[in-house]
């Protein structure tokens, strides 16, 4: 079965941690590590490992993880998105940049508004709506 790459950051920081210490990481360490808040997504997490057959546990025992797979997994760093941007008529213009000068918003005011950007009968759209505060 194929492995999203959360579950393999999980995967291969198990693997890396019991090669560095001979025994397995707590679910903490686990969680700090692929960065994610939630214990509890790391014990689905281990269990989706457990039932496509990468790992065990023992639930009765902390740090019971036996790794059960020869294949070794590096963790896979988090894609940071690019800013986007669109060529029209020979002009490059950042889409973004191009609907705060339309609607006559700076930098500084961004923050406070939502910046929607899209496509409607192949024209590009945009729209730009204050915040509401929750």
């Amino acid at each position: 079965m194929e492995l999203t790459r959360q579950e393999i950051n999980v995967l291969a920081f198990i693997q890396k941690y019991v090669s560095e210490h001979s025994y397995t990481p707590s679910i903490r360490e686990i969680s700090d590590a692929v960065n994610l808040k939630s214990t509890s997504s790391i014990h689905r997490y281990i269990k989706i490992l457990e039932s496509k057959g990468h790992l065990h546990v023992d639930p009765n025992k902390p740090r019971t993880i036996v790794l059960k797979t020869d294949e070794e997994f590096e963790l896979e760093p988090e894609i940071e998105p690019e800013p986007v941007t669109i060529t029209i008529e020979g002009n490059t213009l950042s889409m973004v940049e191009d609907c705060m000068r339309k609607k006559n918003i700076s930098f500084e005011d961004a923050t406070c508004h939502l910046i929607s950007i899209g496509w409607k009968a192949e024209h590009l759209v945009n729209e730009i709506v204050p915040k509401k505060d929750d």
